[in-house]
């Protein structure tokens, strides 16, 4: 929160005012518990030139020469070592990194030629195999006299195919005879003539073993992948994604026999050579040959329908056909893919291959959309005369390129890169990883998978230079032809290969060996060190000995600390500052001085009433006339505030040090502007903290809260106090003047801060105020030995300044009769006025003392008699208590409210931003309790907590700070300022008691935390410490929306309270008693009223931005209504449910999801219950503060003849059952919840302590309560819901009498 033009204007002037006023200043100090000052911050620039000179000149000049060479000679040392480091360490590295790069140069050669031989051995092996068919189909022929080329059927073809298929690893191959012309029509007569070889081929089929789980292999890879007997083969082949048969899936399955009546499959073969129309219908071909048409191959699938289907028709086939048979050379096609999928795929070419490599592995198997290639190998004539033979037909054979790279590697060997390059298709990309191989996807992909250290490696070779099948003399002698695609292979080397073999070896071998040298190094530094040391010890000690004398002491005390004077100075020192106090020689003669003018400040964080804290310090205030003597020049200051200390026990200790850091460095800041010594402060509350070593705050990666556990420290205090001093270590003659305008500007700069912290830090920050007393007189000051040692003060000065303080008034000004004195003189009596009563300070007997106010140069000064009938003056006025209307207060409380919903409402927005969630309509957002139903019906025994979304808990580190809308804004502050206006004017149940159980929640959801969350394991593993939270918490923790419901439902839980029980509300309101079936009626109708109006049309925005969908609405609607209604803590039927739930929840025979949704449960009931009566658990002002409201607002009802019995009957003996009977035992249950940390403890000492102090106090105060009430009775409370809108508040606030 920023602080408003005219609290900034109110700072400026009075810092403005005086800044010409005075030139000098002075320092401050800190109390050990006897009010001696200890100064620890000594400011040069206020101090009257600070000296910095820590020797002489001719100190410094002792053994120049010598240390010049000794320095001269270390650097030459020195450099020798480095270049020495520097040429072993590169060696070294060169040799390491070498042999590391050869090893894995070698191991890439050995594995790279056992994939290009493989490569190699297609043409001089694999395809020599297919080659053999091609001859043994010639043989065949010749060694049937009744047989001519084209018209042959080779007998047992099936046979040859496979184990041509097994040696060459080809997955298909056929048998294609050459047709000419004018053999076609004989050759259609001679193939319905010759069907036998089909029943023979699925006969072989049979009796081979072609079969998965007992069912004919082929029937299960044809039936799956849509291929019938009765159909024709639908297998789509593709090249560049050119379709194998041009036509429809459809129409080659389920064309009539009127579109093939041109063909008669009579026979069971077709009688035409044909291929297909663009309708996909079996048409004879009409072109003038040769043919090519189907005949024998290695799988009969698809029956006789396939038979002279002209495969030159085949336009991915025919360039290659043609070649073969011009030229008589093998011709190899080029890569085909198709998508991946199974045999059963609607694509036909993804069925066909995948069919393919079913068959090749025996069961079906998924096709990952690799090449494969078809090899055409002719079929001569006469295999003895190379030179006159001719080409009578081909056998083609398809083959998968992987199969041939697979099974060559060790199981363990991390991978190549294997490019395989076709000039017609392009280049696609395999890693072979062991025995296995992988199919990259098409294109040249080796520079994303190659070796990024070696890239030059690269291993090729192609076709071009393995032009040969078979042997010179050999009937298989063959050329490849290579004139429409040539192909290439490139090997690579993988990433993973370079990373097995080339290491962070050298880098740790070099580092090591460095290390030798940098060792070498600092012994040499070491052992030099300890010579200089020994040369040069008194120099040295002389230069540090002036530097912590410098930081600890003003210069005038080191001056004597180092002087001549001190023969024994150094040693002296080390005595000083002794850290277990041992070795102070006590008959050496200390160092101490007397300041005699000096002034010292106390300041305190006090409450708006100051009447308490007076009677508590044990100062009365005690009319008199008498005079005090005035005490010698020095002037102590002193400020403390009151009622932090209640505050404070509302608090995260986390708020507590944002106050007093905000508030303490804004006093510094005036401190160093005015020259004001600043002294080492620390309030009640942090030095708690610190006795239990546990200081609770925000986990700095997670979305939840922590408490992080330092080892205990020790610390100095002065109480609760500020402490200031002025007129030391230099003397300063206004040192009264300056330390009265510091008071003043702390004065005002606190009342700023509070009420800019209030939104921020929550109800009552800005009723707080501060608390100053000033002394002015002689101080003691000088070092102290012993442990920590510390220039320090002392004197009866500091004591009476404490007690000006300590006797003060809140945001007011106590000084002394001697500062008095010293202001007079300085021409500022108008700033004075004398208190009227004497002070009876211990010790010291009855002193005067007066009330400052500084820069009002209208006010007279109060030492002559009779100071407010003065003639010519005005009365003075003294500075006012920074206190607000009760309008005021209340708009404050509303900002704060607000302010804390928007920060659990960005979280919530938050995620819902990184997950990108959808938003529901607007109609799905709107619930109203069902007709008969009641809030009370829908009670859950357990409520379902989210499961953990490691996903969001990643998210949760990533995430930033949200902004929300100002539309949103808007919708949530009017949402809140209407919440506001249906509260009660009661003493108890209103808004402001509604608040303090808000922050009490908040506090409580802060400190829910997991123990043992070690920072290390924070970083490593994020999302494992957000689920161990998750787990610890019962999920509550994890879940925004849960969290944002809690704190909901504590603002909402007594809207409308009409200050009475529900039993006598029953009585009153028969018809709202009826309506809620005389069942917790007061919780559920503030639980409807403020749900109604969160369902309107005005907060439709604020819904939308909260829930992304109805299920998470009814999900914050549950926990809404189990949490308001768990406050009825009278209501029988839900006090059993409780109970049974605690033994069911905290029983160890069960731990399930259900058993954590029950814990969950009882937690988040709990921190609502302890926080509706929190005041009992908190300090003893606290509980005193609403003790009484709730027994003005009882006794109100009483007086209304709403109440049968007075509550001065039976209120100090109920406040001890209810402590006895309800209050310690919830507290104890808190602890026994095991997730609140410290906080349950803090809970059951403040419950135990409040009791002792009730059962010692509570019937005096309770007269004390009715004395007051007889005195100022309460007026009557109202009976309806007190709904302001904006205009009557405006009016309202016009006539300031709003009394919320």
């Amino acid at each position: 929160m920023t602080t408003t033009k005219k609290d900034e204007l109110m700072v400026s002037r009075a810092s403005d005012a005086f800044s010409d006023e005075f030139s000098e200043g002075g320092g401050g100090g800190n109390d050990d518990g006897n009010h001696d000052l200890s100064i620890t911050d000594y400011n040069a620039s206020s101090s009257g030139g600070h000296s910095h000179t820590s020797a002489s000149e001719e100190e410094l000049a002792i053994g120049k020469a010598e240390t010049r060479k000794v320095f001269y000679l270390r650097l030459l040392v020195l450099g020798a070592i480095l270049l020495a480091a520097v040429a072993v360490s590169v060696g070294v590295y060169l040799l390491t990194s070498k042999a590391e790069s050869d090893e894995f140069e070698n191991q890439f050669d050995g594995s790279s030629r056992k994939i290009l031989s493989s490569f190699e051995d297609i043409v001089s092996k694999k395809l020599a195999a297919i080659g053999s068919l091609a001859i043994q189909a010639s043989l065949y022929a010749a060694a049937q006299p009744n047989m001519s080329w084209p018209f042959v059927t080779i007998k047992d073809f099936g046979l040859r195919a496979g184990v041509t298929n097994q040696l060459s690893g080809a997955l298909y191959s056929q048998y294609v005879p050459l047709v000419h012309k004018d053999q076609r029509q004989d050759w259609e007569d001679y193939s319905v003539a010759n069907t036998w070889w089909l029943a023979e081929a699925q006969e072989y089929e049979k009796t081979a073993g072609l079969h998965l789980g007992g069912r004919d292999l082929l029937q299960v890879v044809t039936q799956e992948g849509h291929v019938q007997e009765t159909s024709t083969t639908t297998f789509t082949h593709s090249s560049n994604s050119t379709p194998f048969f041009k036509n429809s899936h459809r129409a080659l399955y389920d064309f009539t026999d009127e579109d093939s009546q041109l063909i008669d499959y009579s026979s069971g073969f077709p009688n035409k050579i044909f291929s297909y129309s663009d309708q996909g219908i079996p048409t004879p071909v009409t072109h003038d040959g040769p043919y090519f048409p189907s005949w024998q191959a290695s799988y009969s699938f698809g029956g006789g329908s396939t038979v002279n289907f002209d495969v030159r028709m085949y336009e991915a086939y025919e360039p290659y056909l043609l070649k073969a048979v011009e030229v008589g050379q093998m011709a190899i096609g080029g890569l085909d893919t198709a998508p991946p999928g199974y045999a059963n795929s609607d694509d036909l070419g993804t069925a066909y291959y995948a069919t393919l490599v079913s068959l090749k592995e025996g069961e079906m198997v998924e096709y990952h959309g690799d090449p494969m290639s078809t090899v055409y190998i002719p079929i001569f004539d006469d295999v003895t005369n190379l030179e006159a033979r001719q080409v009578v037909g081909i056998i083609f054979a398809v083959f998968k390129w992987s199969y041939y790279f697979e099974d060559l590697l060790p199981s363990n060997f991390p991978g190549l890169v294997v490019v395989l390059q076709n000039s017609c298709a392009g280049a696609f990309t395999y890693k072979v990883v062991g025995e296995q191989v992988l199919f990259l996807g098409e294109g040249d992909q080796h520079e994303q998978y190659r070796s990024t250290q070696r890239p030059d490696l690269v291993r090729s070779v192609d076709f071009q230079s393995i032009i040969d099948i078979g042997e010179d003399d050999s009937v298989l002698r063959m050329k490849l032809n290579q004139d429409i695609c040539a192909y290439e292979l490139h090997v690579y080397p993988s990433q993973e290969l370079q990373d097995e073999y080339m290491t962070y070896l050298p880098i740790i071998v070099t580092s090591a060996v460095a290390m030798v040298f940098v060792v070498t190094a600092l012994v040499f530094l070491l052992f030099n060190r300890y010579v200089e040391q020994r040369q040069a010890v008194v120099h040295d000690q002389a230069v540090k000995t002036t530097k912590i004398v410098d930081s600890l002491f003003p210069e005038a005390v080191r001056e004597r600390l180092m002087g001549s004077e001190y023969a024994s100075g150094k040693t002296r020192l080390k005595k000083f500052l002794n850290d277990d106090g041992a070795g102070v020689d006590q008959m050496s003669q200390p160092i101490a001085d007397l300041f005699p003018e000096c002034t010292v400040f106390f300041s305190d964080i006090s409450g708006a009433s100051n009447q308490a804290s007076v009677a508590a310090k044990g100062t009365k205030p005690i009319p008199t006339t008498q005079s005090s003597p005035i005490c010698s020049l020095a002037t102590l200051f002193a400020f403390a505030p009151q009622g932090f200390t209640a505050w404070s026990s509302s608090r995260d200790p986390a708020h507590v040090f944002t106050l007093l850091e905000t508030v303490y460095q804004s006093f510094d800041a005036i401190g160093r502007r005015y020259g004001v010594f600043k002294v080492r402060r620390f309030d009640s509350y942090a030095r708690q903290l610190v006795s239990t070593r546990t200081i609770h705050v925000a986990h700095k990666d997670l979305p939840y809260s922590s408490t992080m556990v330092y080892a205990s420290a020790q610390v100095e205090t002065v109480g609760d106090s500020y402490v200031a001093c002025t007129g030391l270590p230099n003397p300063n003659e206004r040192h009264a003047l300056i330390m009265a305008r510091f008071a003043g500007m702390c004065v005002e700069k606190f009342g700023v801060l509070t009420r800019s912290l209030e939104h921020t830090l929550g109800p009552d920050t800005a009723d707080l105020g501060i608390r100053i007393g000033i002394n002015s007189g002689p101080v003691t000051a000088g070092v102290l030995r012993g442990e920590r040692a510390r220039f320090q003060l002392f004197g009866d000065t500091v004591n009476t300044a404490a007690r000006m303080e300590s006797s003060g008034e809140s945001n007011r000004i106590q000084v002394s009769a001697a500062t008095a004195k010293l202001l007079i003189a300085g021409g500022k009596e108008h700033w004075l006025q004398r208190r009227a009563d004497m002070l009876n300070i211990k010790g010291k007997g009855m002193l005067e003392s007066y009330w400052v106010t500084p820069n009002s140069r209208d006010a007279v000064s109060s030492i002559a008699p009779k100071p407010e009938q003065a003639p010519g003056r005005k009365a003075v006025v003294p500075l006012p208590p920074l206190r607000k209307s009760s309008h005021v207060k209340h708009d404050r409380l509303i900002g704060w409210v607000t302010d804390l919903f928007k920060k659990r409402i960005a979280t919530i927005i938050a995620r819902q931003d990184q997950k990108k969630v959808g938003k529901c309509k607007a109609s799905d957002l709107i619930y109203r309790v069902p007709e008969g139903k009641t809030s009370f019906d829908e009670v859950a025994d357990v409520i379902s907590m989210p499961q953990f979304d490691a996903a969001d808990a990643a998210r949760a580190k990533k995430r930033g700070e949200v902004t929300i809308s100002e539309e949103i804004e808007d919708q949530l502050t009017e949402l809140v300022t209407a919440l506001a206006a249906m509260y009660q004017a009661n003493q108890f149940h209103n808004f402001e008691h509604a608040c303090h159980v808000t922050m009490s929640v908040d506090k409580f959801l802060n400190r829910i935390v997991a123990p043992d969350i070690d920072d290390s394991i924070h970083m490593k593993d994020h999302t494992g410490v957000a689920a161990h939270v998750h787990d610890y918490t019962h999920g509550i923790n994890s879940d925004p929306i849960t969290l944002f419901a809690i704190v909901f439902s504590a603002l909402i839980h007594d809207t409308d309270h009409r200050g009475v029980s529900n039993t006598q509300l029953a009585k009153e309101d028969e018809i709202m008693a009826s309506l809620y079936k005389n069942k917790s009626i007061a919780e559920q109708n503030s639980l409807d009223l403020a749900w109604d109006l969160l369902m309107g049309d005005d907060y439709a925005k604020l819904r939308a931005a909260l829930f992304v969908n109805r299920q998470e609405m009814m999900r914050f609607r549950q926990v809404v209504v189990n949490v308001v209604l768990a406050t009825d803590i009278f209501d029988k039927e839900l006090g059993d449910l409780r109970k049974t739930r605690w033994h069911r929840a905290f029983s160890k025979d069960k731990q399930d999801e259900q058993h954590n949704d029950l814990r969950a449960t009882i937690v988040i009931e709990h921190i609502i219950q302890a926080s509706d009566v929190v005041h009992t658990m908190q300090h003893w002002q606290v509980y005193r503060k609403w003790n009484e409201r709730l027994f003005r607002e009882m006794y109100a009802a009483f007086t209304a003849g709403r109440m049968g019995k007075s509550p001065e009957e039976f209120w100090y003996g109920g406040e001890l059952g209810f402590f006895d009977n309800y209050i310690i035992p919830l507290a104890k249950k808190l602890k026994e919840c095991n997730v609140f940390g410290v906080s349950s403890d803090e809970c059951l000492n403040y419950a135990m302590q409040n009791r002792q102090e009730w059962e010692t106090k509570g019937m005096e105060v309770t007269a004390s309560m009715m004395e007051s009430i007889r005195a100022n009775p309460t007026p009557r409370l109202s009976m309806g819901v007190s709904r302001l809108s904006t205009k009557d508040i405006e009016l309202l606030d016009a006539n300031d009498q709003v009394d919320c």
